[in-house]
């Protein structure tokens, strides 16, 4: 759109000051506006086109390093590869210097066999015995041991009344109270038991009441460790309608420790009972049955005294006795086993020298060689070695190896060397063995080689490591790039439709 309209019949402007006055319509509203408020109402033109992009600012600090993620498991180990097969032994060193140590000396050989025992004794000459001689004083007497220790007993009786439910059966009389005791005791109701070992009286007195007129026996017996005691029994007749009597019985036994006794009863009529009665003045309580145990004394051992003080007299010794000795008998026969050989007499005296013989005499002849020894004598000492002869021509014929002698004890060990020995060469590598089914243990991890040269062919780039966790967001803002360079500033628009209107209304339009 042209910035100047000439409208028909009208010269065109040409030139305007701002200041000239035009008649503005606005939303049904007439108002004055100078042309410069006009020109001053610009709308907005297109955009124009993006400037070229300033050079980037520098790069801001880097803020700090997020914390390393959870590092992944390791991997299995691989299997471990065979061994390979051991390297040549290098040669042997050099024989070290004789030992200037003695080694020890061997153990002593076993004692040869002692020869066979005769078989020939000769007679036993007769024993000589001196009179014995007199017995010393007697020292003076300790003083008296304590008296001896108090015997076991005990008295049980029951309250109650014991009745036979069938004639002709033996039944356990039974105590339901202990009066005194000591070393005895009540066990299962019927059981008199024993602590300690000994010889015991035992009384039973037993109240018997009868119900019926007919006449009853009543027997009484010992049975220990549940078994019966031979002519330990008793026999009592009763007759007729509520007769009573007292049956007492007497035993001996003897126990050892934890051994029981119990007293048996039975009877022909069922009538008959073991009654126990309430006491009625002046008259106490009448118990069915009561026994007593009672230690049979001097026949248990107390305590042993005190031993009395040493004497401090000492007896006068009886003379030794010595009787005079027997004949020597006669000689037995010679032996035709040898005896072992006695040990060596002590070598006497020797006697004085006699004055040198001047005159030589002659040498007696050579007596026969004895018969080889078959015990190897001691060895002599060493004799001075001799001059050495000459070598003999070496010989053609190569002899055969003697037997390798026993290894001698080994020296003292010698300082440890100053100098290393060389090292033997490396024997070849064996092949290589299957893999191991079983994956071995890893070994420890060896020391880290130098660093070589920096390679001046770049490697392959290496697969991205899987990304870490994002760091937390820095708590310190980092530097603010500098500003980019303006871009160019973009064509101006054209003039707005509400400026044309103006326009049209300040020409008449």
């Amino acid at each position: 759109m042209a910035t100047n309209i000439q409208i028909p019949n009208l010269p065109a402007a040409i030139a305007l000051s701002g200041a000239e006055q035009i008649e503005v319509v606005q939303a049904g509203v007439s108002s004055r506006a100078t042309t410069q408020q006009i020109a001053d109402l610009q709308g907005t033109g297109p955009t124009g086109p993006t400037g070229a992009a300033g050079v980037a600012g520098p790069t801001g600090a880097t803020g700090p390093t997020g914390a390393s993620g959870v590092a992944g498991p390791t991997g299995v180990s691989g299997p471990t590869g065979a061994t390979g097969a051991t390297g040549a032994t290098g040669a042997t060193g050099a024989t070290g210097a004789t030992s200037t140590v003695a080694g020890p000396t061997g153990a002593t050989g076993a004692t040869g066999p002692t020869g066979a025992t005769s078989t020939v004794a000769g007679p036993t000459g007769p024993s000589g015995t001196g009179p014995t001689g007199p017995t010393g004083a007697t020292g003076t007497q300790g003083p008296t041991g304590s008296g001896g220790v108090l015997g076991n007993y005990g008295a049980f009786f029951s309250n109650v009344n014991q009745n036979a439910v069938a004639v002709n059966t033996a039944y356990p009389i039974t105590f339901n109270t202990t009066q005194e005791a000591s070393g005895t005791s009540i066990v299962s109701a019927s059981r008199i038991t024993f602590a300690n070992a000994g010889t015991f009286g035992i009384q039973l007195k037993a109240h018997i009441d009868k119900i019926g007129a007919s006449t009853g026996l009543v027997y009484f017996w010992v049975r220990q460790n549940g078994a019966d005691l031979t002519y330990s029994a008793n026999e009592i007749a009763i007759q007729g309608l509520d007769s009573e009597t007292i049956a007492v019985s007497n035993f001996v036994v003897t126990v050892v420790a934890a051994d029981y006794i119990e007293l048996i009863w039975s009877t022909t009529d069922t009538n008959i009972f073991l009654q126990a009665e309430v006491a009625s003045s002046p008259v106490p309580e009448i118990p069915s049955a009561y026994a007593s145990v009672t230690q049979v004394m001097y026949t248990q051992v107390g305590p042993t005294g005190a031993t009395g003080a040493t004497s401090t007299v000492a007896g006068p010794t009886g003379p030794s006795g010595t009787g005079p000795t027997g004949p020597t008998g006669p000689t037995g026969n010679a032996s035709t086993v040898a005896g072992p050989t006695g040990p060596t007499g002590g070598t006497g005296p020797t006697g004085p020298t006699g004055d040198a013989s001047t005159v030589a005499g002659p040498t007696g002849p050579t007596g026969a060689t004895g018969a080889t020894s078959t015990v190897a004598g001691p060895t002599g000492p060493t004799g001075d070695t001799g001059p050495t002869g000459p070598t003999g021509a070496t010989s053609t014929a190569v002899g055969p190896t003697g037997a390798t002698g026993a290894t001698g004890p080994t020296g003292a060990t010698g300082p440890t060397s100053t100098v290393a020995g060389p090292t033997g060469p490396t024997g070849p590598t064996g092949p290589t063995g299957d893999a191991s089914t079983v994956a071995g243990p890893t070994g420890p991890t060896g020391p880290t080689g130098p660093t070589g040269d920096a390679s001046t062919v770049a490697g392959p780039t290496g697969p991205t490591g899987a990304t870490g966790p994002t760091g937390a967001n820095s708590s310190v803002a980092g530097p603010t790039g500098p500003t980019g360079n303006t871009g160019p500033t973009g064509p101006t628009g054209s003039v707005s439709n509400a400026t044309a209107i103006a326009f049209a209304l300040l020409f008449g339009l």
